[in-house]
């Protein structure tokens, strides 16, 4: 039997903070009560009637390389114009202490670039979670190896990381599916099997999870099977750096209206730089660990009957409208010219 929260709880009725766990990553907060609801999150990767593919995130995973790599880009701008000084100081007194300063300065930044190269394209990258209803077993591949707990002994919990970005640290909650020894109450193992909010990453996503391992398919609430291998158009429109106001517009969810063109043209020429390098990071970097064992993606639901109820619950990212593409292709052409005299105007400033 599922157990459900009512909207009205806060937080601390949700997570029992009086109550802290020591597990295998640090300490964590028993998760009380969960429920069951639609689930707009992207985080089913896969399903058929026996098991359910997930991810623990995808959208901002993307959306981080994609800031990686722009700082890359960043860094190599400086490389050059620290060539073009060092040639004009060379040009004008020999080679000394500052210029080879300079030099030093210039070429430390290769190894930190291609640093940042070989997390784009081997880090970070997506590690699918494996529900199985029949063997009762919930299986992580990640980097080293692949984990597998027992759902019976499985006792979900809430831990508290603080996340460092461009504006600074900020809170983030992890739903942490863990392994609890019945007798001793000591944490065996733990699976991340959520990120973001207690309620949306935690509380939804582990009655998602409770649901299919021992209710009822009738009861699974409708939710959005996502792609890895998404068109360049749908990967701009579920950006990290999209509003996600208009996201849903983009993807025909939502009715499209002039202003809605017009902030999506804004958006996209602001973020363009962003959007482009998240484009570039989702092509250099590798597929989810344990593709070989696991893929092609959608294998299980694509081998469903026609009439399956899941069929039924799944929503899909959808094309992109006709109206958002002719908005996207006029921002982008416009935002190639726009950012690209920006660069050249900054570049003239700087060697001048």
């Amino acid at each position: 039997m599922v157990e459900e929260c009512s909207g009205s709880r806060g937080d601390v009725d949700v997570v029992d903070f009086s109550s802290p766990v020591q597990g295998v990553g640090g300490v964590m907060y028993p998760l009380l009560h969960w429920r069951v609801e639609d689930v707009d999150a992207d985080f089913v990767m896969d399903i058929n009637d026996e098991e359910l593919v997930v991810a623990s995130d995808v959208t901002l995973l993307s959306g981080g390389k994609g800031g990686v790599l722009w700082m890359m880009c960043v860094v190599l701008l400086m490389d050059l114009f620290f060539i073009h000084l060092l040639i004009e100081m060379i040009s004008l007194g020999g080679f000394g202490f500052v210029e080879f300063f300079v030099a030093a300065v210039g070429l430390s930044s290769i190894p930190l670039c291609i640093w940042m190269y070989k997390s784009v394209r081997y880090r970070g990258r997506i590690e699918p979670i494996v529900f199985n209803s029949v063997h009762r077993t919930v299986s992580h591949y990640g980097e080293d190896r692949v984990r597998t707990i027992d759902w019976n002994r499985v006792k979900p919990f809430i831990r508290i990381v603080r996340a460092v970005g461009a504006a600074g640290g900020a809170q983030v909650q992890l739903l942490v599916l863990a392994d609890v020894d019945e007798v001793s109450g000591r944490v065996k193992a733990e699976i991340v099997a959520g990120r973001g909010g207690v309620i949306t990453a935690g509380a939804l996503r582990y009655g998602f999870f409770k649901t299919f391992m021992d209710g009822t398919l009738e009861e699974l609430p409708r939710f959005r099977l996502i792609s890895v291998n998404l068109d360049w158009m749908q990967r701009m429109a579920i950006s990290l750096w999209t509003v996600p106001a208009l996201r849903w517009r983009w993807l025909g969810e939502r009715r499209w209206s002039p202003w809605v063109g017009l902030a999506s043209f804004c958006n996209t020429l602001a973020a363009f730089p962003l959007l482009m390098a998240e484009l570039i990071a989702s092509r250099i970097t590798l597929g989810p660990r344990g593709e070989s064992s696991l893929g092609p993606w959608h294998k299980r639901f694509d081998a469903l009957a026609p009439d399956s109820l899941l069929r039924e619950r799944a929503r899909h990212h959808g094309d992109v409208v006709v109206e958002a593409k002719r908005c996207l292709l006029a921002s982008i052409a416009i935002g190639c010219v726009f950012w690209l005299a920006a660069l050249i105007f900054f570049g003239v400033v700087l060697t001048s």
